[in-house]
């Protein structure tokens, strides 16, 4: 009877330290709002100091005219403009929270892990736990037109990250976002009692294409051709950030070779180019003010940085 109240005192340890241990390694941005600056939770893509962008300290409010208070953090002057207010989304409204993440366990959803194009890895990120295959068709989509995207995000008392809800709601602006859930962890303590967390969920379309420097046309191209096409998809990606600043007030800002996809003609020239992925920190609020050649000129010299040009013979 010693040894079984000694294994039962022992066991209620491990779960008392096990859950602070726990909550104690959950990234504060990843996890319930806080104030902290969520630079921990940056995608392996993108730099410190495009993770560093003014961050609002409380996003929720029901007051629509309610100001954004932000904290700045010590950024590159060449990447923060004046005009940019912080990381998007600035508020999330209570009908946000009615019309997202309420499709509950999406489980029976999730597939096998993608694989990037680029480096044949696992799709995953510091905020994203993974990019799966859909194993089930919805919304009157086939399985292979959807994929569903897991944040790494740890729910506490179902509490939605605001970036989550950033991200679905981007989605939808760029017409891409199909619903939204959990997907539901479970596992059994040392008494048999099933323990259950969440995480975000996101089902959203496919974006058909690869990066283009995986296509069979750019790795046969000499450097004029290849600069050629680089300039063809930068007029179609434009339109698409012009579209999403101009109307919605967002900048798109991680636009590296992948996170476009692109879909070429037989003949290798290029029928479709498209914007994905678009989680935080790709995304930056701007003042409604900003006029459009101001945006353009930030284009351009943010373009050149992930996209050089090839030296012509």
């Amino acid at each position: 009877m010693f040894r079984t109240l000694s294994t039962m005192f022992l066991c209620s340890l491990s779960i008392v330290f096990g859950s602070l241990h726990m909550l104690a390694s959950i990234p504060t941005s990843c996890a319930a709002p806080s104030k902290v600056s969520p630079q921990n939770c940056a995608a392996s893509s993108i730099s410190d100091h495009e993770s560093s962008i003014a961050q609002p300290t409380s996003n929720r409010s029901t007051d629509s005219l309610a100001p954004l208070v932000a904290r700045v953090a010590p950024i590159r002057a060449d990447i923060k403009e004046k005009w940019m207010i912080g990381f998007w989304p600035t508020r999330v409204t209570p009908e946000d929270e009615k019309y997202y993440f309420q499709s509950g366990n999406l489980n029976k959803y999730l597939a096998y892990n993608l694989v990037s194009d680029l480096d044949r890895k696992p799709i995953k990120g510091k905020c994203n736990a993974g990019v799966y295959a859909s194993a089930l068709s919805y919304g009157g989509y086939r399985p292979d037109q959807l994929v569903v995207k897991v944040l790494r995000q740890v729910l506490i008392r179902d509490r939605i990250d605001d970036k989550a809800y950033g991200e679905a709601m981007a989605l939808k602006l760029a017409g891409l976002y199909v619903t939204s859930g959990k997907e539901v962890l479970t596992r059994r303590n040392c008494f048999g009692i099933t323990l259950s967390t969440s995480r975000p969920a996101i089902i959203m379309k496919k974006v058909e294409g690869m990066p283009v420097v995986k296509t069979p046309t750019w790795i046969r191209a000499n450097n004029a051709t290849r600069n050629k096409m680089v300039n063809d998809i930068k007029e179609r990606i434009n339109i698409q950030l012009m579209d999403l600043a101009l109307e919605h007030r967002i900048l798109f800002n991680d636009f590296h070779p992948g996170n476009i996809h692109v879909v070429l003609n037989k003949n290798g020239t290029l029928k479709e180019a498209k914007l994905l992925d678009y989680g935080y920190p790709g995304l930056v609020a701007i003042d409604p003010t900003t006029k459009k050649e101001v945006l353009e000129d930030y284009f351009e010299r943010r373009w050149v940085e992930g996209w050089p040009r090839y030296e012509e013979n």
